[in-house]
């Protein structure tokens, strides 16, 4: 079941709804969608305008109508309805001035958040950044383009609340084994952009040339060779975190993507042991189909108040290759032999 709630406050229960499918992805707004039927909802189908809210009763957590369309007609008339989580309402302020200079992860969400119905709280340690300019946009895309990116943070929201942290998810927190609690399981390995040296400038001096320059190289470079990656140049990187920058853009393992059915059990051992745990931003083992990797649910597709198997998808693995690159450094080793 779902609650509606109309522009004036008013609330009703909005029962014999489709199949709810509802999205999470690191960092990225979540969306909430169905469709639903004036018949079996005369009251609260009238009641769905464009930004009214959207309840949805077993998270409790609030959805703004951002989209919908009309289907069907006369007695089947019905709503495929699209809706945003409330966060997207930080994206009604507008910021018109901006920070400059060393700032805090806190100075930034009290930047944004300032005179809206949104709190937070910050649970990891960060560094100040130091920022040429931060503002001039609307307050939720400077979250999630600027403060997130720039601070290297994660997010996790309950309605109004904001959290941010280091990374959002547990470590070991499943073992995903095909045809046995998944199934669908399918991936690419994509080498396109894989690269073993990359450098980079940093902050520039009054002549507008580059004060801070260096290179970083891969280990993996024993095993690839050296490929190098475009250059890599941010004018507020210190020489304190430049290689470390360098470091985090280098893409020096095989891109894998991961899509895969979840099977929930309510019994068995695994679920006993509960080592399934299985949460945006978790981690854990997919293995299978010639895949063995430590790896990250990137995305999540629920289906709440339904038996419907979720959809995971794990996306960009990067540095978790320990087989393959052990096998590979093997090889090498045979043939130097």
């Amino acid at each position: 079941m779902l609650e509606v709630t109309d522009l004036y406050g008013n609330s009703e229960p909005l029962t014999n709804h489709s199949i709810l499918e509802n999205n999470f992805e690191i960092n990225t707004v979540p969306d909430l969608n169905f469709t639903v039927y004036r018949k079996y909802n005369e009251r609260a189908f009238d009641m769905i305008t464009e930004k009214c809210v959207i309840t949805e009763v077993e998270s409790k957590e609030m959805y703004r109508v951002e989209m919908f369309s009309c289907i069907g007609s006369g007695d089947t008339i019905g709503y495929n309805v699209q809706c945003l989580h409330i966060v997207k309402d930080l994206n009604n302020k507008l910021l018109t001035s901006e920070l400059k200079g060393s700032q805090t992860i806190k100075s930034c969400m009290d930047f944004i958040v300032s005179g809206t119905k949104f709190t937070y709280e910050i649970l990891d340690s960060f560094s100040s950044f130091d920022f040429e300019s931060l503002g001039n946009d609307f307050a939720l895309n400077v979250l999630l383009n600027n403060i997130l990116v720039n601070f290297k943070a994660e997010f996790e929201v309950t309605n109004y609340h904001i959290v941010i942290r280091e990374k959002i998810g547990i470590e070991n927190a499943f073992i995903f084994v095909d045809g046995f609690n998944i199934n669908k399981l399918s991936f690419t390995n994509d080498s396109t952009n894989l690269a073993t040296r990359i450098s980079g400038d940093g902050k520039s001096g009054d002549n507008g040339n580059p004060i801070v320059t260096t290179t970083y190289t891969s280990p993996n470079a024993d095993i690839y060779g050296i490929i190098d990656a475009a250059k890599y140049s941010d004018d507020s990187t210190t020489t304190a975190n430049l290689k470390v920058r360098l470091k985090e853009t280098l893409q020096d393992v095989p891109d894998i993507s991961i899509t895969l059915d979840y099977v929930q059990f309510t019994k068995g051992n695994i679920h006993k042991k509960k080592v399934e745990r299985v949460g945006l931003g978790n981690a854990g083992y997919v293995r299978g189909k010639n895949i063995d990797v430590y790896s990250r649910i990137q995305k999540i597709t629920l289906y709440p108040q339904s038996t419907k198997t979720p959809v995971v998808s794990i996306n960009s693995v990067k540095g978790t290759l320990s087989k393959t690159l052990a096998h590979l450094k093997e090889v090498k080793k045979g043939v130097k032999k």
